[in-house]
């Protein structure tokens, strides 16, 4: 179920005093106060930060501007890679254009059934169950058809509306909460669908440090869709750094119960990235949500995930 929060517009209250009327007789005037003006006070101004950023739910006449980031699968390619995405929405139509990087599309009336961006055959890019409660960012997965017939599948597509860094603090630390999903395949041992996991998600605005913990995951087999045992419990990515609305960078780490477990081998590589969406209703110096994918591939295994977080 989406939330939908509604920026507050404060309005001063105007206190007004009231004037009793008595019964007959004659008036002292000489001891009568004077009547006097009801106290006034001056309208509150709105933040104009708060209420420049429409929520997806929003139908106001507006366009925002989109960022994120994405796992995708070129055609005839055996792995994703990480790649940035831009984007736009016309809220009150619901026009949404995403660009990944190698591939972009528009859907020009939005989502179908509110559930999938579409343009016509071989595009259809649907929500996740992660994008359930998000005000600013959504998820999808699915499959993007180029304007010459190449075709992209997308792991996860983690696209939101992009908090402008002129609006972020440079001064807090603020921890986000939220959900994430993985894939691990490992050539020896036991492969795993990894499914309804939380995310903590630390951002310090000071030093633009991003730390990322992922966790309590529920684990299927990707074949059976069988609860298995995987050979992880937690994913961590250490020192990524936050630079202007996106993150990037760190050092991907698995373990098995605090123990930090090799799945991926030899030549391995990583890659990670994220983005900030929206701006706090109550603390209005620091995006509201946030969302990252992540990727790790080596001889022996390969790892990719999404998570978001508010």
């Amino acid at each position: 179920m989406s939330i939908l929060r509604t920026a507050l517009i404060p309005i001063a209250a105007l206190t007004l005093s009231a004037c009793g009327g008595g019964g007959g007789g004659t008036v002292d005037t000489s001891t009568q106060n004077p009547p006097t003006n009801p106290p006034t006070t001056t309208p509150t101004t709105p933040d104009p930060g708060v209420a420049s950023y429409e929520t997806f739910s929003s139908t106001e006449s507006v366009t925002s501007t989109l960022d994120g980031v994405a796992l995708l699968v070129a055609q005839n390619a055996a792995n994703p890679v990480v790649v940035t995405g831009t984007g736009s929405l016309t809220h009150n139509t619901g026009a949404t254009t995403i660009d990944l990087t190698q591939v972009s599309f528009t859907d020009a009336d939005g989502l179908a059934g509110g559930t999938t961006l579409s343009n016509g055959p071989g595009t259809a890019l649907t929500l996740t169950g992660l994008s359930t409660g998000l005000d600013y960012v959504q998820v999808y997965d699915g499959s993007i058809t180029s304007s010459t017939n190449q075709q992209f599948t997308v792991d996860a597509a983690i696209v939101g509306i992009v908090t402008d860094p002129a609006d972020i603090t440079t001064t807090n630390t603020v921890t986000y909460a939220g959900g994430a999903e993985a894939l691990l395949i490992v050539t020896s041992g036991q492969s795993a669908v990894l499914q309804d996991g939380t995310s903590s998600v630390s951002v310090n605005f000071n030093t633009n440090a991003v730390n990322v913990a992922l966790d309590n995951f529920t684990a299927r087999d990707p074949n059976t869709g069988g609860l298995v045992t995987a050979p992880l419990t937690d994913i961590r990515i250490a020192n990524m750094t936050l630079s202007g609305a996106r993150f990037s960078g760190g050092t991907l780490q698995l373990l098995q119960n605090g123990a930090t477990v090799d799945l991926l081998g030899t030549n391995s590589s990583t890659s990670a990235a994220g983005a900030v969406f929206g701006l706090d209703s109550t603390n209005q110096d620091r995006p509201d949500e946030l969302g990252g994918v992540f990727l790790g591939a080596g001889d022996s295994g390969q790892i990719d995930g999404s998570f978001v977080a508010d």
